[in-house]
């Protein structure tokens, strides 16, 4: 991988994975259900979140 200008090689691979998942609870039988809906990666300038939420069927 080529080292970017801006940020360097460390930086692009801290920003690959979601820093945090958003997950919905449900009550179901008395068991809590943890289902994945989104995903959270923090901006390059530390101020803020992109998001990305998924499609439930």
């Amino acid at each position: 991988m080529t080292e970017n200008k801006e940020i360097g090689t460390t930086e692009i691979e801290k920003y690959k994975k979601p820093s945090q998942i958003v997950y919905l609870i449900k009550n179901h039988n008395d068991k809590a259900m943890f289902q994945k809906v989104g995903a959270l990666w923090p901006h390059k300038d530390g101020k803020g979140f992109s998001q990305s939420f998924f499609l439930l069927a």
